[in-house]
C-alpha cells in the first residue's frame, strides 16, 4: 500500500505540484487501504487506472478517496457481470 502511495506522491511531485503531510494525504492513504481490503479482487487495476490519472493530471491527491471508490466499485460490477455471463453460458439456461 504504501508503494503505491510512493507512487502516486511521485507522480503528482513530476506535475509540479506539492503535496503536504496532512489530512488530505491521509484521507487517500486510508480509501486505498479501505477499497484494498473490500475489493481485493479489483483493486489492483483500479490501483493502476487511478495511478495513470494521477501521471495524467486528471486526479488530485484530495480526490483519491472518491474516484478510488468508482473505480473499485465500476471494476467490480462488471467483473460480477462477466461471471454471470460466463456461468449462464456454461449452464445453458433455456427457457421456454
Amino acid at each position: 500500500m504504501s508503494t503505491l502511495l510512493q507512487k502516486i506522491l511521485i507522480a503528482v511531485g513530476r506535475r509540479g505540484v506539492q503535496t503536504a503531510i496532512d489530512q488530505t494525504l491521509g484521507n487517500a492513504y486510508r480509501a486505498l487501504q479501505q477499497y484494498q481490503r473490500a475489493y481485493p479482487t479489483v483493486f489492483n487495476h483500479a490501483a493502476e487506472i487511478l495511478l495513470a490519472e494521477v501521471e495524467g493530471g486528471a486526479t488530485g491527491v484530495a480526490d483519491i478517496p472518491s474516484r478510488i471508490a468508482h473505480l473499485v466499485q465500476l471494476l467490480d460490477r462488471l467483473k460480477r457481470e462477466e461471471e454471470l455471463e460466463d456461468w449462464a453460458d456454461e449452464d445453458l439456461v433455456v427457457v421456454a
